[in-house]
This record gives C-alpha cells, sequence and structure tokens, in this order.
C-alpha cells in the first residue's frame, strides 16, 4: 500500500481489524480540536484516532421546482406527505421520487436517514421501528410513488433519473450539486422527510479521510502525516472540497465553506446531528449491509413482507455484532 490512503470513512474499522492503517498519534502529536464531532467519530475506533477527515457529506430531499410547483406541491416533510406527494407527482415516465436501493451498501445507506429518524437501528434490525421504516419504502414503490427498478439503482442512476426530469425528488448527497449546475433543472434542497413534523433528520456521513498504512518505515509515516496537517488548512480545504461537492469537518474551513456555498446549507446544518454508518456495528458493517440490502430487496420486490424481511436480517446481524 502507498504510505497515505484516502480512506471511504466507512471502510475505517474493516481496515484496522485487517491491521493496514496505523494509529496517527503513534506517529506524532495530532490535535482534533476544533472538528465536528460526527465527522470525527468516523475516523476514530476503539479510541483511537485513524485519520482526519477530508470531506464529508450526509443526504437529503432535492426536488424538482417547476414539478412541485405545477402539482401544487410544497416539499414534503413527514412521511405521510411524502407518500401522498409523490404518488401525486408520478405521471406517465415520471415518478415523484427516487432512491437508491440496489442489494449492496448503498441501500443501507440510503435507507439509514429513514430507520434511524424512527428510532430504529442496524443493531436490533427487528424492531417495530425498522419494520416501519422498510414499510414506508414498500408503500413508495407499491403505490406507485417510486419506480420498481429502484431495486437495481445506484447512486448514479438517481442522480440521472432526476437530472434527466424522470423523478420529481431524489435522495441525494451534496455531491450531486457540482454535476446539477450544468442542467437546466431548478432544483431546491430540503431534510429528508421524519415520521412527524419538527424531528430531526439523521443522517449518515460519507466522505473520505486521509489516513497513513501500516506499510512503509517511521519517515514516510512522519512525513505522511505532515503533508495530512497540511492539507487540514482552511484555504486548501475548502478549496478541495468545493470541487468534490463535499463539506469540510475542520470548523475554521467549515465555517469558511457555509459562507462561501450557501447552497450547501442543508447538509453543513445536518452534519451536526450525523453519524457514522457503522455505529454500533464494530467492523462488521460489510456483512450487516449484506443483510440489510437483502431485506430491502425483498421487501420492495413483494417476496417478503416487511416484517419477516426485518427478522430474517435481524437474524444474521446479532451473532456478528455480539
Amino acid at each position: 500500500l502507498p504510505t497515505i490512503l484516502v480512506t471511504d470513512n466507512l471502510n475505517v474499522p474493516t481496515m484496522v481489524s485487517a491491521g493496514a492503517l496505523v494509529p496517527l498519534r503513534k506517529i506524532g502529536a495530532v490535535s482534533t480540536k476544533g472538528y465536528l464531532k460526527g465527522p470525527l467519530s468516523t475516523v476514530t475506533y476503539q479510541g483511537k484516532l485513524y485519520g482526519l477527515p477530508l470531506g464529508n457529506n450526509d443526504l437529503a430531499l432535492y426536488y424538482n421546482k417547476t414539478m412541485l410547483k405545477k402539482a401544487h406541491i410544497a416539499p414534503p416533510r413527514t412521511w405521510t406527505q411524502l407518500l401522498i406527494d409523490a404518488k401525486k407527482l408520478s405521471r406517465g415516465s415520471v415518478y415523484g421520487i427516487a432512491f437508491s436501493a440496489p442489494s449492496n451498501e448503498q441501500a443501507t445507506w440510503q435507507f439509514a436517514p429513514f430507520l434511524w429518524s424512527k428510532g430504529g437501528s442496524y443493531q436490533h434490525f427487528n424492531s417495530a421501528n425498522a419494520v416501519a421504516a422498510l414499510s414506508l419504502w414498500a408503500k413508495l414503490v407499491s403505490e406507485g410513488g417510486a419506480s420498481k427498478s429502484v431495486v437495481n439503482f445506484g447512486q448514479t442512476d438517481v442522480y440521472n433519473e432526476f437530472a434527466g426530469g424522470r423523478a420529481a425528488m431524489m435522495e441525494m448527497g451534496p455531491w450531486m450539486i457540482p454535476p446539477l449546475k450544468s442542467t437546466h433543472i431548478q432544483y431546491g434542497v430540503v431534510p429528508l422527510p421524519t415520521p412527524k413534523v419538527g424531528q430531526t433528520p439523521i443522517s449518515p456521513i460519507g466522505g473520505e479521510a486521509w489516513t497513513v498504512t501500516s506499510d512503509g518505515n517511521r519517515a514516510q509515516q512522519q512525513a505522511a502525516l505532515t503533508f495530512i496537517k497540511w492539507v487540514q488548512q482552511p484555504r486548501i480545504l475548502v478549496n478541495f472540497d468545493e470541487k468534490f461537492g463535499y463539506i469540510p469537518a475542520y470548523l475554521p474551513a467549515y465555517t469558511q465553506f457555509v459562507k462561501q456555498n450557501p447552497g450547501f446549507a442543508v447538509f453543513a446544518k445536518q452534519l451536526k446531528s450525523a453519524q457514522a454508518l457503522y455505529t454500533g456495528l464494530k467492523d462488521q458493517l460489510p456483512a450487516v449491509s449484506n443483510a440489510v440490502s437483502t431485506a430491502i430487496q425483498q421487501v420492495l420486490t413483494g417476496t417478503a413482507t416487511p416484517k419477516t424481511a426485518a427478522s430474517s436480517a435481524a437474524s444474521t446481524i446479532a451473532p456478528l455484532i455480539k
């Protein structure tokens, strides 16, 4: 491996367990003062710091202003409104909402805000709250508010549906803001709907972190750490994250970024309440994600009820995180 590795923060626990990463403070002094708590948690495992956030993101609801205005609809704030509005916005080849639910981690990632906002968790996936979240997605598809093809949609497919005018709304992150600027779509961004009005959406935290691998000698590792700390300077970090559609986790850079990029305001605010996707799952996210995405596929294709699918997934998850 190279000495510096740009790591998807979702993979930090599994890479640590594989012995691939070195705790930064084993190499030299690192200050974590001034970082947002959520993003910092994504690079901390078993009490040790393994990286510094390069840029973070989360999930929100994009909506086509023209389509919603024509249908006399305001962006939905609750699950009930989402079901009604998505169905009303579906006409011909256009669906009310697009989201990503394939048989992989993208489904686990996009399902998390609905699960967590309802009070559910991946650790206890057979709870009533988890079943309720699965039922919501099932109704969106069965009642025609979302295409049956969501079971095959990767996140890029979701973006293409929205950018192509075939979806009035989409669940997506801030990295799609730069490409949307080159389209004709007039869009807005609001928090994802929650079960009740006034609830704070809880989104998973995405993005990458600079990490140092166990390969290489100490001099290389120290040079890597010097570079990683240098990149955290606001003038560098802000410029980098603007290009990638990410948000800085280091507060001096975060403040500057939000001021310069008001279109990211919803995502930036949500980072303060967001959490790591692997929360409570130790280093078992890949296996847990397989069980969860299988359950989602079963529910959306009608091969199992939400309760049965959740129960089956939970029986797989429990021994993994015991």
